[in-house]
């Protein structure tokens, strides 16, 4: 079925298609919205231009959440157990990381060093344990 719609809905639609910027699509898709006929041949077209918009606003809504939250760090569960070396800086942490497991820290005589969780495997009797340093932990921290 024949849409009729004209040169502003064309040109609206090469703004979209060229879009890359998501508020860039979602004004392209706006005008695209505003610009086609409403009559019944056009309905579905209609539907699919607003569905569009709906998506696109939602993808930056959550965005917009994630941002609030801040950033999160994951650590993958290995072994028996998991144990954390929380302190404050220059207690030690580090060291005591490289001494159970092995595993190679930036050890310095200076605090804050540890920027991001170490992580760590230590064998005790056969059993397999976790253990994560995590960055020093100051007074007013939380």
């Amino acid at each position: 079925m024949p849409t009729n719609v004209g040169a502003e809905y064309v040109a609206a639609e090469k703004e979209y298609s060229e879009a890359v910027a998501i508020q860039d699509k979602i004004k392209a898709l706006e005008k695209m919205y505003s610009t086609v006929p409403k009559h019944k041949n056009t309905e579905k077209l209609r539907q699919e231009i607003k569905t569009k918009l709906a998506k696109f606003k939602e993808k930056i809504r959550k965005e917009a959440e994630q941002k609030k939250k801040g950033k999160t760090l994951t650590i993958k569960k290995e072994g028996a157990a998991t144990i954390a070396l929380v302190g404050p800086p220059s207690s030690g942490k580090s060291l005591l990381l490289q001494k159970l497991t092995g595993k190679k820290v930036h050890v310095r005589d200076y605090g804050f060093t540890t920027k991001m969780p170490e992580v760590g495997i230590m064998d005790y009797k056969g059993v397999k344990m976790q253990v994560i340093e995590v960055p020093a932990i100051t007074p007013g921290y939380f």
